[in-house]
């Protein structure tokens, strides 16, 4: 528990550290970042971004391993229970869905009411998703439907990036460890989350990692 505490603290200062960073060299001058009346702007948003993960992910991952009762290995019921939180990021993050909201509808919004009509956005996305979400998982799929609408209507975009292949070089820059420890990325956990799609590294995904042999 005590490590476990220090590493959550040591994430947190890292993830000051980077944003203090940021908003002293890449950020100066860029009216979405420095209007401090904006409560979505992209340094809340990262906030946003990375309490998801802190509080609902983490219910939901013990809630969804223990649920996989069935499976014998351990390692193997956390992929699971991983891999089924990160497909629901995706469904609200594809190109697909976005395509499917009223195109008009995107072009006549303007960041200022992203807010406002935040809720029928989600009602939207509800509609298009034929399974039908519950309890904190259901929880989980409205946040990461907001995060993904709130991060669209940045200019530029908000960026993500989760599609690290099985077997890649584990890239100290991009990702964080998840719960061993590796050099060669088994599979990914969290997204990247970027300030734009060729920019800087707002949040670092979180990938697990082949256990190294000993």
């Amino acid at each position: 528990m005590q490590n476990e505490l220090k590493q959550k603290n040591e994430e947190l200062d890292d993830l000051r550290n980077r944003l203090s960073s940021l908003s002293a060299s890449k950020l100066d001058g860029d009216p979405n970042i420095t209007d401090l009346g904006d409560p979505n702007r992209p340094l809340k948003l990262v906030e946003r971004y990375q309490q998801l993960y802190d509080n609902l992910w983490t219910d939901i991952f013990d809630e969804l391993t223990d649920s996989y009762h069935d499976v014998d290995n351990s390692a193997e019921r956390e992929k699971m229970a991983a891999m089924e939180i990160m497909s629901i990021f995706e469904v609200f993050n594809s190109d697909e869905n976005a395509s499917n909201i009223d195109i008009s509808t995107i072009r006549n919004i303007r960041k200022s009411n992203a807010q406002q009509t935040l809720p029928s956005i989600v009602q939207q996305y509800a509609r298009q998703n034929e399974q039908e979400l519950s309890g904190l998982i259901k929880d989980f799929a409205e946040e990461c439907i907001a995060i993904c609408w709130l991060t669209q209507v940045q200019d530029p975009p908000i960026a993500f990036e989760f599609n690290y292949d099985h077997g890649v070089q584990l890239d100290k820059d991009l990702m964080r460890e998840f719960t061993v420890s590796g050099d060669i990325v088994d599979y990914v956990v969290w997204p990247t989350m970027r300030l734009t799609s060729d920019g800087p590294v707002m949040v670092k995904s979180v990938v697990q990692p082949i256990k190294k042999k000993r």
